[in-house]
């Protein structure tokens, strides 16, 4: 539950405090108490108007301006460290990508690649006899530099129990969804073939695995650029290498993309909630 003041009435019991159930009208009234102040329609504003809807669902636990303000400021800040860290990343990725272990490495997974992409339909479908699957990915520059350093399908430490693929049904959900989570681990989305658009402002990383490890498309829909080749996140990659930097994004500063995916994984994170619940936790009683 949300209880916050409302400074535009003239009720006295309300201007104290009152639970709120309109996240919208409780954006409006929550702006005056974050720092920085974001404006209606900003990536900001809809991470301010993300918590309040958080605060406002959960029954458990009754949140005050001071709740959001503290989970406004901790997310904010979350997406300024994030936006320092991909520039360093980019910076070590740009050097290890011109090194001449990597362009050797990236050239004979590019040539093995190709050569799967010339293979007939019917030959796409029998991929699961072969002894390495080639694939592709693009992705931010602090996730590639993980996925390079511990040569994990999403960057995670390597598990080595991890011994089987995804379901068939975790993989629909992350294709389909983008629901990463399992019960028995994260999953990430790999494709057959490179699909430049997903390396916008990071990076095309080229990888083979064993077919063991991952659930294909659906056979008679294995295209060279198909995605839906999923893995677990800690499960190891026969090997990976960077394929190329990809295009800069359309003027998106980096911050306001930072925030972006904050709120765009939020019903996946839950961050909003988390951090409210930090803030409830942190209070004198």
């Amino acid at each position: 539950m949300l209880n916050i003041k409302d400074p535009t009435t003239t009720d006295i019991t309300a201007s104290r405090g009152i639970p709120q159930q309109d996240f919208l009208k409780a954006t409006e009234l929550l702006v005056q108490f974050v720092v920085p102040k974001p404006k209606s329609g900003t990536s900001a504003y809809k991470l301010l108007g993300i918590i309040a809807m958080s605060a406002i669902e959960d029954k458990s636990e009754t949140y005050s301006e001071l709740d959001v303000a503290y989970a406004y400021a901790k997310l904010y800040t979350l997406a300024q460290s994030r936006k320092t860290q991909i520039e360093v990343d980019r910076k070590y990725l740009v050097e290890l990508m011109d090194s001449k272990e990597n362009r050797e490495r990236a050239g004979k997974l590019a040539g093995a690649q190709r050569d799967q992409s010339k293979k007939s339909s019917e030959a796409l479908d029998k991929l699961e006899a072969e002894k390495y699957i080639f694939i592709a990915r693009g992705t931010d520059p602090t996730q590639a530099r993980k996925i390079i350093a511990q040569e994990t399908f999403g960057g995670l430490e390597p598990n080595p129990d991890r011994t089987a693929a995804p379901t068939d049904q975790d993989a629909d959900k992350q294709t389909g969804f983008g629901d990463k989570g399992t019960e028995t681990g994260v999953i990430e989305e790999w494709s057959l073939g490179q699909l430049d658009g997903f390396a916008t402002n990071g990076f095309m990383l080229l990888a083979a695995t064993e077919p063991a490890y991952v659930t294909l498309p659906p056979k008679g829909k294995r295209s060279a650029g198909e995605r839906g080749v999923c893995g677990y996140a800690d499960r190891r990659l026969a090997g990976v290498a960077i394929g190329g930097e990809g295009r800069a994004g359309d003027g998106i500063d980096p911050l306001v993309r930072e925030i972006d995916g904050i709120n765009k994984a939020d019903h996946r994170t839950h961050a909003s909630l988390l951090a409210l619940q930090e803030s409830a936790a942190r209070r004198v009683t």
